[in-house]
């Protein structure tokens, strides 16, 4: 009988600890959504890259939400995958006159899916403050893509994994926030030197094997693989980067 009073006890005990904080979250990042559909502008860059420029207009990002509030939903801690199996099953269902909703359902349309994603999960985040960050992952991300893209020879797939990649990227800024076992201060030297060296491993496994690749190809590729894994190698500096680098090879690859 005591077990729902001690259960309750603890809730109440852990909404003092995290409410506060959770509604600060919230009010700033309504905030910062609203500031997005108002303004001077009339077109807003969706994209998180600063290389990249993605403008959509206003009209269109509030049209967005009506039918995926979820995307704007500020207490979600889904991933992007997750997330866009769970599309729009809170949006409003009625159109108006003229007012057709917009259809996600292709690849072409899971990028762009993936792009809003990142857009408003960065708005609570941080856009400036996480921004080093955001480029290193994508760096990472868009390295091991490419190592993969060049081993299978090219194919459709790794073009639309390339825009995904800006949604995997802010998801792990959101799981490194709100993680503390992603701050992991020790040494990791071992530790990325086994993840490097079995890219290297694969990269010279596969190419030894691969009849689609001609034998004059593979000398020159396997030395731009190598710079790639190299890049990747002085991206790596701390566990986070390190954990986030082998869960997004060994989930999507």
């Amino acid at each position: 009988m005591k077990t729902p009073a001690l259960i309750l006890l603890v809730f109440l005990i852990t909404a003092c600890h995290t409410t506060p904080k959770s509604k600060e979250v919230l009010s700033a990042t309504k905030s910062k959504i609203a500031d997005t559909l108002t303004g001077d502008s009339s077109k807003v860059n969706i994209s998180t890259l600063p290389t990249d420029t993605v403008l959509v207009t206003k009209a269109e990002i509030a049209r967005i939400l009506k039918f995926y509030p979820e995307l704007s939903d500020t207490s979600y801690n889904y991933n992007p995958y997750t997330l866009y199996a769970m599309r729009g099953l809170n949006g409003t269902e009625k159109q108006q006159d003229g007012d057709k909703k917009i259809d996600f359902n292709s690849e072409v349309g899971q990028d762009d899916y993936f792009l809003f994603y990142a857009y408003f999960l960065s708005l609570k985040n941080g856009r400036e403050k996480y921004q080093g960050q955001r480029d290193t992952l994508i760096k990472i991300y868009d390295g091991i893509n490419s190592i993969m893209q060049n081993l299978a020879n090219g194919g459709t797939f790794f073009g639309h994994q390339q825009r995904r990649i800006l949604g995997y990227a802010e998801y792990s800024i959101y799981t490194g926030i709100n993680n503390d076992y992603y701050n992991k201060e020790y040494n990791i030297a071992k530790q990325k030197s086994f993840y490097i060296s079995s890219l290297k491993q694969l990269i010279n496994d596969d190419l030894s094997t691969n009849f689609d690749i001609s034998e004059k190809r593979k000398p020159p590729l396997l030395k731009k693989l190598l710079k790639t894994v190299n890049d990747i190698d002085g991206l790596i500096s701390n566990y986070f980067y390190l954990n986030n680098a082998r869960e997004f090879e060994y989930s999507n690859y």
